[in-house]
């Protein structure tokens, strides 16, 4: 049975998802278990303010199965509406699913960064997490892909059997690419997570 979403609420054109860190977590592994098919938008105050200059932008957050108030104005807000809610900062949130993720069997693929960015943070989660799956890694061109490329990426991240597609492209880029990938890829789980990527 699927978990109710968390309540969200209004930040200029953006609805964020009233979290704490534990109930992001508790989410993602209810989606994993359910293979449910969701994306999440680690959101900061300029994650907003590209929404507002860019309504496709704000839909897709909307509609985002997470939108993580990833920045402490974000969760100040929360608060004074009335939520309990917690900093889902993507770094914090990457350590915490992949260590976790160790027992359950997840399969991590990365995507994006520059040259090596995300061959050399698979790394390091390694060193860090030596249980940790890692289905692949990908660092695109600093350029719109083509046609024939996305087909080629989808067809790569799911020939890896990927559970969780972490995605570090910056915002928005990041954040179109998994409302744009969402229908080509079996993973159930797809995190914008952007800084995570150099942090």
């Amino acid at each position: 049975m699927s978990e109710p979403a968390p309540p969200r609420f209004p930040v200029v054109d953006v609805r964020i998802s009233a979290l704490t860190f534990e109930r992001a977590l508790a989410l993602i592994d209810g989606w994993l278990a359910r293979r449910e098919r969701h994306y999440v938008n680690v959101c900061t105050t300029h994650t907003v303010l590209e929404c507002h200059d860019a309504p496709e932008l704000a839909a897709i957050v909307n509609q985002a199965g997470m939108a993580t108030p990833d920045g402490m104005p974000l969760v100040w807000l929360g608060r004074l509406r009335g939520h309990p809610v917690e900093r889902v900062y993507g770094p914090d949130l990457m350590l915490a699913v992949c260590e976790r993720g160790q027992a359950r069997g997840y399969r991590h693929f990365f995507y994006g960064g520059a040259e090596g960015v995300a061959e050399t943070l698979a790394e390091r989660l390694r060193a860090r997490f030596p249980q940790l799956l890692v289905a692949g890694t990908c660092c695109p061109p600093f350029r719109p892909l083509t046609a024939a490329e996305e087909r080629d990426v989808a067809a790569r991240i799911n020939a890896s059997g990927a559970d969780i597609v972490w995605v570090g492209l910056g915002t928005p880029k990041q954040d179109y690419w998994v409302a744009r990938f969402r229908p080509m890829l079996n993973a159930p789980v797809l995190i914008a997570v952007g800084a995570a990527f150099d942090a």
